[in-house]
């Protein structure tokens, strides 16, 4: 059975305290069938190491996910 391809980056739970940038950024990031795919950056959350960016993906969904430079870079 085959599955449809998925976004690599980790989903988080939607984190609080979260300000959106003046502009939505295009990204492109990595499939789970080696496809980068162009998505929208809607806002980020974190400090130091540990960020999360929150995505609008091609199907038009968004959500929340761990941010993970190998596989998430600007479009």
């Amino acid at each position: 059975m085959r599955s449809d391809p998925v976004p690599v980056l980790p989903i988080s739970a939607d984190p609080r305290g979260w300000s959106r940038p003046a502009r939505t950024t295009r990204a492109h990031a990595l499939y789970t069938d080696g496809s980068w795919r162009t998505c929208h950056i809607l806002g980020w959350l974190g400090s130091g190491r540990r960020w999360f960016v929150h995505i609008r993906w091609p199907d038009g969904q968004t959500d929340w996910r761990r941010y993970d430079p190998r596989y998430l870079h600007p479009a």
